[in-house]
């Protein structure tokens, strides 16, 4: 309230009726206790020297300025005025803008003052509100036209982010700010049901595309090797990212559409993500069939070519197993990395997992073949563990694979197709013989233990 005394000297036996006059920003709506105007009277009482006037504010909730209320002596009979200048009190606002929360996910909130101003504020009490700004100027809504959106705040990875969206064409926008919520850069222009906006669904904690759900936070499918598998958004769509510290993840695609679980049919299952020789890879598993598929792609994640309709257990599946570093067989054990034994000639022998016996061409890139009779892959002990396999070549444009009996110290020779498969056998030849140095010049090994290869004989 606000107590306006008048004081007089002098003689005090009789009654007094002094006048005033109420000016002021303040009107009749803003107190009560007397009212603005002129004509105002207040009267001393016999024997007083003090009269007290009264004003009480009224309350409101009103967003206004301070306003006065300011009393001025008048002149009148039986009195001179002491005091000429006016008596100001003011009237002090008490209403403040109220604050719209916009968005109360997570660590902090997005508030919207009722100037439209936007601040954010932690969740924790005492937390201060921080206004939002670009460019020193605090951001409003409305600042850069009506089709632009503020949804939410918040400290993702350790940096204060908000999250825009342009209505006119549904996507979404994210600026980084400082520690004080000052613009640093902008990013994206993504719809929300791709990759990347369920991935800012799970960072903000809001329903971003409209179904009703909040895309749950990344979840790694696979972290084996150089590369992590992961899957994210409450359509689980896969995205690949380096194991190096600092990368980011990229959206696996296929003609431009981000893949996600249950694409092709609950029968399809993405298992891991690599980079085989180079080529980054997507390894699936045809759980129905029981067999795996290879996608091969391109530096940005995108599909380039699909390979492959393999058993777990055959030697492409174990293959694989090696490159993805993953038990696809249900072994409990990961195929070991396949070893060359043999590398003399334009053909190497090599043995995997399981001691499975494969070729490979020795020019770059070529691609390792089973060994096969009779649609198995061979094995080192197939026919017992008298027999070695010791070389594999393509001799006068047929492959053969040498083969020796140790306890005989007989050399034998598989013929096979251009898909390493066996075709017939000959052969029960003497290392020494001269079918046995026959067999060194065509294979380039040493089968005699005299410590060198024989030579092809010359026509003179």
């Amino acid at each position: 309230n606000l107590i306006y005394a008048f004081t007089r000297t002098g003689a005090t036996t009789n009654a007094l009726t002094v006048n005033f006059v109420i000016a002021g920003t303040a009107d009749s709506s803003d107190y009560i206790g007397a009212t603005p105007g002129t004509g105002k009277m207040i009267t001393f009482a016999a024997g007083a020297s003090t009269a007290t006037l009264t004003i009480d504010p009224t309350a409101d909730s009103t967003i206004e300025t301070d306003e006065t209320v300011a009393f001025t002596l008048a002149t009148g009979t039986g009195y001179t005025i002491g005091t000429t200048a006016a008596v100001v009190g003011t009237i002090s606002n008490d209403d403040f803008p109220v604050a719209q929360i916009v968005e109360s996910v997570g660590f902090n909130l997005l508030k919207k003052l009722s100037s439209g101003l936007y601040v954010a504020q932690r969740t924790e009490t005492g937390a201060q509100e921080a206004p939002i700004s670009k460019d020193g100027t605090q951001i409003y809504a409305g600042i850069y036209g009506s089709d632009w959106q503020v949804l939410a705040a918040e400290q993702v990875n350790g940096v204060n982010q908000l999250l825009w969206k342009n209505r006119a064409v549904n996507r979404l926008h994210v600026w980084s700010l400082d520690s004080n919520w000052n613009w640093q850069s902008s990013a994206g222009w993504d719809e929300p049901t791709s990759a990347v906006g369920q991935q800012l669904e799970a960072d903000f904690g809001i329903d971003l595309d409209g179904n009703g759900t909040v895309a749950s936070p990344e979840q790694i499918v696979e972290t084996t090797g150089s590369i992590s598998l992961i899957g994210s958004g409450s359509n689980s769509t896969y995205s690949a990212k380096s194991n190096a510290a600092g990368a980011a993840a990229a959206a696996i695609k296929k003609d431009g559409v981000a893949i996600y679980k249950g694409i092709y049919g609950n029968d399809w299952t993405v298992l891991a993500a690599e980079t085989v020789a180079g080529v980054n890879q997507v390894l699936w598993k045809n759980t129905s069939a029981n067999r795996l598929h290879v996608w091969s792609l391109d530096s940005n994640w995108n599909w380039t070519a699909s390979t492959g309709w393999d058993e777990p257990s055959s030697a492409e599946g174990q293959q694989l197993e090696v490159s993805f570093q993953q038990d696809l067989n249900g072994d409990g054990v990961i195929a070991a990395p396949t070893t060359a034994l043999e590398t003399a000639g334009s053909t190497q022998l090599l043995q995997g997992s399981g001691k499975r016996y494969s070729v490979q061409g020795t020019t770059p890139g070529a691609a390792a073949v089973a060994i096969k009779k009779d649609g198995a892959q061979i094995y080192a002990g197939i026919y017992g563990a008298d027999w070695q396999v010791l070389a594999a070549e393509t001799v006068g444009g047929v492959n053969q694979v040498l083969w020796k009996n140790t306890s005989a110290n007989r050399l034998h020779v598989w013929s096979l197709d251009v898909n390493w498969t066996w075709t017939s056998s000959a052969g029960w030849d003497e290392t020494t013989s001269s079918r046995g140095i026959e067999l060194e010049t065509q294979f380039g090994i040493d089968l005699n233990g005299d410590g060198k290869v024989s030579q092809p004989s010359s026509s003179v």
